[in-house]
């Protein structure tokens, strides 16, 4: 008997968040997954539980699977698996032409093994669900882009995107411009309004709107002008190795060596893929204003992405996940053995990972063990955004945080009793301290998200 479909899809792709729980490990990756943990136990975006726009729609379903599983790290995971699984299912929809037999097992097992997609799948991170959101928006009016109706729905769906991520707002502008020449930016307008509304009036409501514009404008200035990271306020050949590395970690590339030559073929496939939609561009675009809209989007996106976000940030490229799935989708038709191939290779380096990896922990709590394991009581670290995981999981050790190596000799000569040990978290911007390090914590093997720790010894 033949399986129907539609069954072996959701079979496969049923996978991917039992896999991704199976892997995962209970504790977020970085300063900002720690405040998104602390805003499930408690919503306060001044204290930055999240930080400033409080992601609310991703905040209100972290704190329902939370209140389902029992413990906030593991209800954030579980909105990633689902999220990705989700995301996965509506891009397989989109992929035209890639939607039945090999070919669509093909495109669904490269997607899956993406380690961007296989990564964030199971962590503690706003964007799967961004993602999820942004696809099933498409999904409504991939085949309907001619009904109102579905582009009212696809908008309610974008405006509730924005409560998730309200960076990628250049998606919201590659619909209104694909909606604008068919007469349907009025009902995406106005499902826009509904989305949007759903998360922005109970979130402006307990503290009035002047005061989330103020929370609004400080923050901003600070992300723009202090700590933001963006490209524009980095040297050009800086900003420039970032934004090609992330944009290859998209295509499958992950870092190190095992992650360059497990993702290398199918970042080649990408590029190629891409080039096999020029002939076709026009035609694929009158007939999918789902797949036009995703790429608008995507270019206003990448041009926000040098002035406004941290481009040495991997997750804030995920929104670029549905361009690739779009350029496989040839490749799908006419080469699945060629991409099952480079699947199983992507998928056979990050098993490899996983199984070789010297510790499941994110660096800083790898400092934190051995802080508990091997430091004296009469101990004091100072740490930059680390700081943040000694909050959510406290220590015997007294740890302080200093923002900026401009303030580090104001807070350490604050001290009327300095410790009789003093450690320096190599992570405080701006700072730099002579000497070898007491303890070195290593980024997991191709992890996406960890940077290497190191702790110097300060003071006589």
């Amino acid at each position: 008997m033949r399986i129907p479909q539609h069954t072996w899809i959701l079979a496969v792709v049923t996978l991917f968040p039992v896999v991704s729980l199976l892997v995962a490990t209970p504790y977020p990756d970085d300063h900002d997954g720690v405040n998104f943990v602390l805003g499930v136990g408690r919503f306060d975006i001044h204290w930055h539980q999240p930080h400033f726009p409080g992601y609310p729609v991703y905040i209100a379903a972290g704190k329902v699977m939370a209140s389902l599983v029992g413990s906030a790290e593991w209800g954030l995971i579980c909105v990633s698996a689902l999220s990705m699984a989700v995301a996965m299912v509506a891009l397989l929809g989109l992929a035209r032409g890639s939607a039945s037999g090999m070919e669509a097992m093909a495109l669904l097992a490269a997607m899956m093994a993406n380690p961007v997609v296989f990564q964030f799948g199971h962590k503690i991170f706003s964007e799967p669900m961004g993602l999820a959101l942004l696809c099933l928006s498409a999904l409504a009016v991939h085949d309907g882009g001619e009904r109102g109706g579905r582009w009212t729905i696809a908008g309610v769906l974008l405006g509730l995107m924005l409560g998730v991520r309200l960076s990628w707002w250049p998606f919201a502008v590659g619909f209104a411009i694909t909606a604008l020449p068919g007469g349907r930016l009025a009902p995406l307008t106005a499902g826009m309004a509904i989305g949007t509304g759903a998360w922005l009036l109970p979130l402006a409501w307990p503290i009035g709107l002047v005061d989330l514009l103020n929370t609004g404008l400080a923050f901003t200035r600070g992300h723009f002008i202090d700590w933001g990271g963006a490209a524009a306020g980095r040297e050009l050949t800086t900003g420039a190795g970032f934004l090609l590395t992330n944009l290859g970690a998209v295509a499958g590339i992950a870092p190190g060596l095992w992650g360059f030559l497990a993702g290398a073929p199918m970042a080649l496939l990408v590029v190629v893929g891409m080039g096999r939609q020029i002939p076709s561009l026009e035609h694929n675009w009158r007939s999918s204003p789902a797949q036009r809209a995703l790429v608008i989007g995507a270019g206003f996106y990448l041009c926000w992405l040098m002035i406004g976000q941290n481009v040495t940030k991997v997750r804030h490229f995920i929104p670029f996940i549905p361009v690739v799935a779009i350029a496989l989708a040839p490749m799908a038709r006419k080469a699945p053995l060629v991409l099952f191939l480079a699947a199983a290779m992507m998928a056979g380096g990050a098993v490899g990972a996983h199984i070789n990896r010297h510790s499941a922990l994110p660096p800083p709590l790898q400092m934190r063990q051995w802080l508990e394991a091997e430091a004296d009581r009469d101990t004091t670290v100072y740490c930059g955004w680390a700081e943040r995981f000694f909050d959510l999981y406290p220590s015997r050790i007294k740890v302080h945080s200093v923002p900026r190596g401009e303030l580090f000799p104001m807070i350490t000569g604050s001290q009327l009793a300095p410790a009789r040990t003093r450690l320096v978290c190599s992570d405080i911007a701006g700072l730099s301290l002579p000497g070898e390090p007491v303890a070195v914590f290593q980024p997991r093997l191709m992890d996406l998200t960890d940077s290497p720790l190191s702790l110097l010894t300060y003071g006589p």
